[in-house]
């Protein structure tokens, strides 16, 4: 048994997780503690921090800080007063009363403005930076995380390092961009000092959804092995990250029954009207469950209890992925005319969500750099802006004629589904190309560098129009009733409009794109819809690729017709999946199994390849790569006459 002295000592406690002595010693202290001074009001301060680890009762826990605040703000000093209160939002925040944590928030960092309060600070804007997560606003989450990362190191202090690192992270998860993601965990695990061991369970279920997303399961089972040890912690929070990670892993591995076991250990940890918000999304969760598993009527049952659960957490009714789930659900049994309603919401809100980025990432970071003497032109650049919000509109606009045009049922139903999904498909690339521009950006501490990012910006920008501009196009080129022209396309150029797209992206994974294929050559095809194929299997390529790899995109003749390939050295594929590559199946299910490789876009390329008098095949080998051959009929040299 350890021997407490004083107050740090059971600091020490708390970080070394040895709870028995930490109890003990505190009770010791705490009858010793003459009442009201510095000390019991630390004691008392430190049992809310004791709460929170060890027990995760926060409906208790309110109630214990409820029943000392007065003696806090009575007789604690400043920074006594400021760790109380900071204290008090967390609680706050994982009660579901995010509104009030991060007013209260705000007000103690107008209180913390003095130098000697900066570590102070980097807590409080951390603790915003949840709040804003719990309530799914991931974009300002992800810019008081920023914030505070920037000022932990202008302060080099290493005190909240790792939870920055491991929020940053998390915040990249939902997100999906899964290596950026990957990438933060694992620094923060480099960054774990002995007496804060108790982080590493956090990471480890964090990263063991992560690799789950990927269908990486080799590495979700190393670290569920690692958790092994923690799983039987007293510990109601981490239980409760435990069995969702572990959801997770059986969700993607298609064990649907083992995952709404863990979903119901997960609402009994919760059975308690102050977790609506967390078992709101655990009942969407369930709800996503049943449908992959064809059994529509158990999804309709729980939508009365999702709708009371959101309610009861305050999410708007147009929230993102409660859309999703209505969506998904209303194709499933066919009611088509309701999906597309539900469709038009859903794209309203991905497009209210860019301009919450650029107000709040771009605007914001942009103006103080920008001078009299600058190469960047404010009013070109809002225009820009502006150009893309013109294209979103349009976009909306497009979807709506698109099905008003046509007759057949069986038709329509088919033509939407795969226009809404190559939108989510392949405009997500570039938006999260601009993302982390802008997180790049927002690092960067010299002005000729944020400049340089702005330009980028700027470049990302254009391409994200032109590439809306194509899928126009395309959506037109599919709802005529005859086939358009083939036209000369050089594919040598195709090649390196997309390696500039993905530029960012190949330089995060320090990947790069070899083009062997011939500027002279030309084939018969039609040009937007060869460069959405072309774009998707790179783009996957990139995903599935380890870093410091090559993608080669290559060029062979065969009589009348060429052939290219584009190969990767990435985790490749089973036979069986190669052999389901192209499935024909509803699209919600490829698109939500994210198999490496095997996805939404993958059936788009072929119908695309087949439009264009062209043949598609794959060959791959489980941990060695993959390639993708396109074969497309020559152009003949006296055409070009």
């Amino acid at each position: 048994m350890q021997k407490v002295e004083k107050v740090n000592d059971l600091v020490k406690l708390i970080k070394t997780r040895d709870q028995k002595s930490f109890e003990i010693g505190y009770e010791s202290l705490l009858k010793r503690a003459k009442k009201y001074s510095k000390d019991y009001i630390e004691l008392i301060i430190l049992w809310v921090n004791y709460e929170y680890l060890f027990i995760g009762d926060f409906v208790k826990l309110f109630n214990y800080t409820q029943s000392i605040e007065d003696d806090v703000l009575k007789y604690g000093d400043k920074q006594q007063k400021i760790k109380f209160l900071t204290n008090k939002g967390i609680v706050l925040s994982r009660l579901n009363k995010t509104d009030q944590a991060i007013d209260l928030y705000k007000e103690l960092l107008e209180i913390c403005k003095d130098d000697d309060m900066k570590i102070s600070r980097v807590g409080i804007l951390t603790n915003i930076g949840v709040a804003y997560s719990r309530q799914q606003d991931y974009i300002k989450s992800l810019r008081y995380f920023l914030e505070a990362y920037q000022l932990n190191l202008k302060i080099e202090s290493n005190v909240k390092i790792t939870t920055l690192l491991v929020n940053i992270g998390s915040i990249y998860l939902n997100l999906e961009l899964f290596d950026k993601a990957i990438y933060y965990f694992e620094l923060a695990l480099k960054t774990v000092v002995p007496s804060r061991e108790y982080t590493k369970p956090v990471i480890y279920t964090n990263l063991v959804t992560t690799y789950s997303l990927i269908n990486d399961f080799d590495n979700a089972e190393r670290i569920i092995e690692l958790l092994e040890e923690y799983k039987d912690e007293n510990n109601k929070a981490f239980q409760v990250s435990y069995h969702k990670a572990i959801i997770n892993y059986y969700s993607q591995k298609k064990m649907y029954k083992s995952a709404l076991q863990e979903f119901d250990t997960v609402i009994e940890l919760q059975n308690d009207e102050n977790y609506a918000q967390q078992n709101f999304v655990f009942k969407l969760d369930i709800a996503k469950i049943y449908l992959k598993m064809g059994q529509a009527d158990k999804c309709l049952q729980i939508f009365d209890e999702i709708e009371w659960l959101r309610k009861k957490s305050g999410f708007p009714e147009d929230l993102k992925q409660l859309l999703e789930l209505k969506l998904e659900y209303n194709k499933h049994i066919g009611n088509l005319e309701k999906a597309l309603e539900l469709s038009l919401k859903l794209n309203n809100v991905l497009k209210d969500d860019f301009k919450m980025l650029q107000n709040d990432l771009i605007e914001n970071n942009t103006r103080p750099v920008i001078s009299n003497t600058s190469d960047i032109n404010q009013a070109a650049y809002d225009d820009k802006i502006h150009e893309l919000e013109e294209i979103n509109s349009e976009l909306h606009v497009k979807e709506r004629l698109l099905v008003e045009s046509l007759n057949d049922l069986s038709y329509e139903s088919k033509l939407r589904e795969k226009f809404i999904s190559i939108i989510s498909h392949d405009v997500r690339a570039p938006i999260g190309n601009i993302i982390q521009l802008l997180e790049m950006f927002n690092e960067q501490d010299d002005d000729n560098e944020k400049e340089e990012i702005l330009l980028d910006v700027m470049d990302a920008m254009k391409q994200t129009y032109l590439l809306a501009n194509e899928l126009v196009n395309w959506s037109k080129e599919v709802i005529e009733t005859e086939k358009s022209s083939l036209e000369s396309v050089n594919v040598n150029t195709i090649i390196g409009d997309i390696e500039l797209l993905f530029k960012n992206q190949l330089t995060a994974k320090n990947l790069v794109l070899v083009n062997s294929t011939r500027n002279e050559s030309l084939i018969l095809s039609h040009e937007t819809s060869i460069k959405t194929c072309f774009r998707n299997i790179i783009q996957n390529a990139i995903k599935y690729s380890e870093p410091y790899n090559k993608i080669e995109v290559n060029q062979f003749e065969d009589k009348d017709f060429v052939i290219y390939s584009i190969k990767d050295s990435g985790q490749g594929m089973t036979q069986e999946q190669v052999d389901n590559l192209f499935n024909t199946g509803k699209i919600s299910a490829l698109g939500t199994s994210k198999e490496k490789g095997i996805g939404i876009g993958l059936i788009l390329v072929k119908e695309l390849v087949l439009k264009n008098a062209g043949e598609i095949s794959c060959s791959s080998t489980l941990g060695k790569g993959t390639t993708f051959e396109l074969k497309f009929p020559i152009q003949k040299s006296e055409i070009c006459k």
